[in-house]
């Protein structure tokens, strides 16, 4: 993703820095469509020429502190999806402009530990 987007500033100083347990996936997107004609051509709508990228995470045992920090920041710090930050990436050691594309759900297992269902963030830049 990093050669593919531009540097952008976050709206806020937050870095989401807990690393995730999993990386669900990482997705990319031309936000393109194939229009099928009446004779069987097709035409390619580009609607731009920079790709969209999303990564969905997911923590699976977080201490009460960094689901805390995960979940306030969502629902208090970046206003839902409103605000972006940075995120530091855990494999490829790039810290990416995101913001949430989805929302947040925190789990309180019996054992008194948390965990971050799958999230969604949008990558915006470098």
């Amino acid at each position: 993703m990093y050669s593919n987007l531009s540097t952008v500033t976050p709206d806020l100083s937050f870095t989401l820095d807990i690393a995730p347990h999993n990386i669900l996936e990482e997705y990319g997107t031309m936000n393109q469509e194939v229009l099928c004609l009446d004779d069987g051509s097709e035409i390619v709508l580009s609607y731009t020429t920079e790709p969209k990228f999303f990564v969905t995470l997911e923590w699976g045992y977080l201490s009460e502190d960094d689901a805390a920090t995960i979940f306030n920041a969502y629902n208090s710090t970046c206003q839902g999806m409103a605000k972006s930050f940075n995120w530091d990436h855990p494999t490829d050691e790039h810290t990416y402009t995101v913001r949430f594309a989805s929302d947040v759900t925190r789990t309180i297992k019996p054992s008194g530990n948390r965990g971050i269902k799958s999230v969604r963030l949008q990558v915006l830049g470098n």
